[in-house]
C-alpha cells in the first residue's frame, strides 16, 4: 500500500473514531501518523522526531491530513502501540470478547498491556526492582541523586528542543537511566546502600537529533 493510501485510510479511520471505538481504526491512524512522522523527519533533516523544525512540519502535516484534533498523548501512545503491535495483538487475542471491547483506545491498550501483558522492558525492570524491593520502605519518596538530576536537566537544556512534553520526558528519563545497570544503581542508592550512583553515560552521537 502506498504512503498516500495509508494516510487516506488513517484519515477515514480517525473520522470514524470520533463517533466510536475501534482498535483496528486506531492502528490505521497510527500507521498514517508513522508515515507522516517519517516524512517530516526527512524534511527536517532529523534522525529523531524532535526539534522546532520537525514540530512545525508535523503540525502542518497533521492539519493538512485532518489529524490535528488528535491529542499529543493520543499520537504518542498510538505510535507506541504500533511499535509493539505484534506482541499487543497476541495479548489482545487472549482477552475475552467483553474485555477486548473495553480495550481500544491506545492509552488504555498501552496501560493494560504493560501491566497484564508485561512486555520485555517491564519484565527487565521488574527483575531489577524485585531484587532490591524488600529493603525499601513502602510508599517512600524516591531520592533522586544530584548527578542524575543534573544529567537530565543538561540533556533537556542543551541537546533537545521540543514542544512535545512526552518526547521531552522520554529524553530526560533516557539521559538519567540509559540502561538496566543505571536503574539497578538507583534502586541500590534508594535502598540506602553505600554505593554512590555513577553519572550516566553521555549520549552517543547517533542519539542526538539533527534538528535545530
Amino acid at each position: 500500500m502506498s504512503d498516500d493510501a495509508v494516510i487516506a485510510a488513517g484519515a477515514v479511520a480517525w473520522r470514524r473514531l470520533r463517533g466510536g471505538k475501534s482498535f483496528d481504526d486506531w492502528i490505521l491512524v497510527a500507521r498514517a501518523l508513522s508515515v507522516g512522522r517519517v516524512a517530516c523527519m526527512r524534511l527536517a533533516g532529523c534522525n529523531k522526531p524532535v526539534g522546532s523544525r520537525y514540530n512545525s512540519l508535523m503540525g502542518q502535516w497533521l492539519a493538512q491530513h485532518g489529524f490535528d484534533t488528535i491529542t499529543t498523548q493520543e499520537r504518542y501512545r498510538a505510535l507506541q502501540v504500533l511499535d509493539n503491535i505484534s506482541e499487543i495483538e497476541t495479548w489482545r487475542a487472549g482477552l475475552d470478547d467483553a474485555q477486548r471491547r473495553k480495550v481500544n483506545h491506545p492509552g488504555t491498550v498501552w496501560s493494560h498491556w504493560r501491566h497484564q501483558g508485561g512486555g520485555a522492558e517491564r519484565v527487565q525492570i521488574d527483575r531489577v526492582l524485585g531484587a532490591y524491593r524488600s529493603p525499601v520502605t513502602p510508599n517512600s519518596a524516591v531520592n533522586w541523586p544530584d548527578q542524575l538530576v543534573e544529567a537530565g536537566a543538561e540533556a533537556l537544556k542543551t541537546k533537545y528542543r521540543s514542544g512535545d512534553f512526552f518526547v521531552m520526558m522520554s529524553v530526560v528519563l533516557r539521559a538519567i537511566l540509559p540502561d538496566q545497570a543505571a536503574l539497578q544503581t538507583l534502586v541500590e542508592y534508594q535502598a540506602g546502600k553505600p554505593r554512590t550512583p555513577a553519572a550516566p553515560r553521555k549520549a552517543a552521537a547517533q542519539d542526538a537529533p539533527a534538528c535545530p
